[in-house]
């Protein structure tokens, strides 16, 4: 059986915007870190068939990169 899992921006007022689904668990791990390095946005993957959130990253808890710049008040250590 195929299971797909559902990636998810939250927005500022806490509504849940689909951004897409993907097949693997994994695949979704990996574009919802990439997506939360370039942004201060929360992420997070759902998977219909375990019926809830599977994982859930904000992207001002991820490192910068050279590919995101620090955002106002951010500090690069």
């Amino acid at each position: 059986m195929h299971h797909m899992f559902d990636i998810f921006k939250r927005l500022p007022d806490g509504t849940p915007l689909w951004i897409e689904a993907v097949p693997t668990l994994l695949e979704a791990k990996q574009r919802v870190a990439r997506m939360a390095n370039e942004s201060l946005n929360e992420y997070f993957i759902f998977s219909a068939y375990d019926g809830g959130i599977v994982s859930l990253v904000t992207g001002s808890d991820q490192p910068l990169t050279a590919h995101r710049r620090p955002r106002s008040g951010e500090t690069v250590h």
